[in-house]
């Protein structure tokens, strides 16, 4: 049931994405893509950026400096990051992987683990600040269509449900996930082998994330900054594609697409990579401040393009590094198992 739900999300992605191809016209898309020429390239270069500074950001999410490489660390992240977007778990599939990764290199599991959720943490915290920041920017902007209000409601309303969700998160780190955990097994008589189990690994894991919120709280805002500076990457990608284009877009619409095209991805987490959701709120975005679907498709394109040149590295890296089992920690049994 779980593989027929997966192929089924997948081909509704798909569909989705066909009919946006079709309804702008593939030949009007592939004359858009000609005419970018050489220059399309350049297209690649705001996420290479955007994946160094969530790397270095991450670097700051552990308790002391990591034994590591920042090369090594860019990979790990990138061989999660691989996953984040292809498995259809709202973008959380790939963060177990690289606390198991990081087994492999020595690192204890609970001190790992406390690093990947710091690190996710801070990231969300930052994209909730860049969102609003694009619907400033789009409030600013001149010229939108009717459509653009309910743009904005829609994104206001998910902006808030994720700073709900981030201030639980947050309450719940503080409070210690591993006593949470211990708590929901007491009471409802659920996963009660595997808490005894990890009793001592949950224990580590709230004595690092308590010392990093207590002793590192600067640390975890300017991982957040870094983060931010990341997310504005892309809007990068948005002027490099303006400008290969000549489209004419203000500053501001330039950092409200970018910012709310975020939104519109994440909102499409139960699909496969959101493969049509994406477009599809791209092609909303585009719309809304007086460009051509067209464009917009265009747009969607050159970012799978992007997308999935990463994911190649990332499921590359993957490969090469070879995903450790749960046993098969040199310190300590880790308190994640590989997903499906």
């Amino acid at each position: 049931m779980k593989t027929a739900l997966k192929l089924g999300l997948f081909l509704l992605g798909v569909a989705l994405f066909a009919g946006l191809v079709w309804q702008a016209g593939p030949r009007a898309v592939l004359a858009q893509l000609r005419a970018l020429g050489p220059g399309a390239a350049l297209f690649l270069l705001p996420s290479l950026a955007m994946y160094l500074l969530d790397a270095g950001a991450w670097v700051l999410c552990f308790r002391e400096r990591p034994p590591l490489s920042f090369a090594r660390l860019f990979l790990i992240r990138q061989a999660g990051e691989a996953l984040n977007n292809t498995i259809p778990s709202a973008y959380m599939g790939g963060e177990p992987v690289k606390a198991l990764l990081l087994t492999r290199e020595g690192i204890a599991g609970a001190e790992g683990l406390a690093s990947v959720v710091v690190g996710k943490t801070a990231m969300t915290v930052a994209q909730i600040l860049f969102v609003l920041t694009g619907i400033g920017c789009a409030a600013l902007a001149k010229g939108a269509a009717e459509s653009l209000p309910a743009l904005l409601g829609a994104s206001a309303f998910c902006l808030l449900f994720a700073s709900g969700s981030m201030w639980l998160a947050y309450a719940a780190q503080r409070y210690g996930l591993g006593k949470l955990l211990r708590r929901f097994s007491a009471r409802s008589g659920l996963l009660e082998a595997y808490v005894e189990r990890e009793r001592e690994g949950l224990e580590r894991l709230d004595a690092n994330l308590h010392a990093f919120y207590e002793r590192d709280a600067r640390r975890f805002w300017l991982a957040t900054l870094l983060f931010y500076a990341g997310w504005t990457c892309e809007v990068a990608e948005v002027a490099v594609f303006a400008w290969l284009l000549g489209l004419p877009l203000s500053p501001e619409v330039v950092v409200a697409i970018g910012a709310l095209a975020t939104v519109v991805k994440a909102a499409g987490f139960f699909l496969p990579g959101s493969l049509g959701a994406q477009e599809g709120g791209n092609v909303l975005l585009f719309l809304a401040f007086g460009l051509t679907q067209v464009a917009a498709v265009t747009f969607s394109l050159l970012r799978r393009v992007r997308e999935l040149l990463w994911i190649g590295v990332g499921l590359a890296v993957l490969a090469a590094l070879g995903l450790p089992s749960p046993e098969g920690s040199p310190t300590e049994e880790p308190l994640v198992s590989a997903p499906e």
